[in-house]
């Protein structure tokens, strides 16, 4: 008889991206195993390209908002029938109903992954109905333990990012075409959405710095609507429009970075780790980022640069040190691919996910 994984994404899919790309594969894999895979989400996944990846490998999509509805709950467990439930983005109320429901249902094996910090002494009495917690980061394992979750439950496994290295070139001479950027200019590109923790009026504010006494320089973001956003305003209040390249949300966002030839990540507050960073280092870009969005994917002067998040003067500073010296750009870039293949490569990390914890 058939088994089935579970994945209840509590998330919305605006384009075919990271998260998408490592739910993909870990289906495919898990279909080769012989496990069918059922996928919730908050709304219909807007890409028809990662919607027909999915219908491919046989995976069941199933739209449904739970918060708050333990009904909800019950009809989408009692539906799939599943030996395993995985738990992505979830607040502490909805961890503790998918819980109970699981266990009244005899679901065999409960897993949560942990993306960001989020109320750990409330979590400690959740998770504690969870067989296995995996974390994202160290920097969450340890807070988690440190609240009271048992270490036995804990481990710590990254997403891990999806790039294909063929035709970088072609991708990189045709996004500058399509931006109208020189050869010549030096380009900077951030891959984030439109939220106050992901500092992009703290990158907006340093960049305007920077082209001061750098009339070259030219700046992608890719993964905000331009429509509907407030920060092309404060491009153009700060002079700075002529300068910023908004790519909007597209799928793949990471074959934009290939036009870039430094990656900056300039988030405020604390993230697991980031996948646009991971992209990044994959494509061999050397990094400028704050200390909390990728102190543990980098080492600082190594693979790039860390510094103070939500702090102008750091991030213009990191930004200008690493435009005046392009002479180690390849060799941070080698660094950083060489730790994406190690720890952070998608395809290793889902199989370490399956074997590990959906097969042990």
């Amino acid at each position: 008889m058939e088994k089935t994984i579970l994945h209840i994404t509590c998330s919305k899919s605006t384009k075919y991206g990271a998260g998408e790309h490592f739910f993909l594969e870990t289906a495919r894999q898990c279909r080769q195993l012989g496990y069918k895979t059922v996928m919730q989400y908050q709304n219909q996944p807007r890409s028809c390209a990662y919607l027909h990846e999915l219908k491919g490998l046989d995976v069941d999509v199933v739209t449904v908002t739970l918060k708050l509805n333990p009904l909800k709950i019950f009809k989408l467990i009692s539906n799939a029938k599943p030996e395993i439930i995985h738990a992505n983005f979830a607040n502490s109320v909805l961890l503790f109903e998918i819980a109970i429901i699981a266990r009244l249902l005899r679901v065999t094996k409960l897993i949560d992954t942990e993306h960001n910090i989020s109320s750990p002494i409330v979590r400690k009495y959740v998770l504690s109905l969870y067989d296995n917690v995996v974390c994202v980061s160290d920097k969450i394992r340890n807070i988690m333990r440190y609240s009271g979750v048992k270490s036995g439950k804990l481990s710590t496994l990254p997403l891990g990012a999806f790039v294909d290295f063929a035709n970088q070139a072609q991708l990189r001479d045709k996004f500058r075409r399509e931006f109208r950027i020189s050869g010549q200019d030096k380009v900077l590109a951030c891959i984030a959405f439109d939220t106050p923790f992901k500092g992009l009026d703290i990158l907006l504010k340093s960049f305007q710095r920077v082209c001061c006494d750098c009339p070259d320089v030219r700046l992608i973001i890719i993964g905000v609507d331009p429509e509907r956003s407030q920060l092309p305003t404060l491009a153009r209040d700060l002079g700075i429009a002529h300068r910023v390249h908004w790519a909007g949300i597209r799928d793949e966002g990471w074959k934009v970075l290939t036009a870039a030839d430094v990656y900056v990540q300039s988030s405020r507050s604390s993230e697991g780790a980031p996948l646009a960073v991971m992209e990044a280092m994959a494509l061999k870009l050397p990094i400028v980022a704050t200390r909390v969005a990728a102190g543990e994917l980098i080492s600082d002067g190594e693979a790039g640069v860390l510094c103070t998040p939500d702090d102008v003067d750091s991030l213009t500073k990191a930004i200008r040190d690493m435009l005046k010296q392009p002479e180690t750009w390849k060799r941070m870039g080698e660094v950083g691919y060489r730790r994406y293949m190690e720890r952070f490569q998608g395809e290793k990390v889902v199989e370490t996910l399956i074997h590990n914890y959906y097969l042990a």
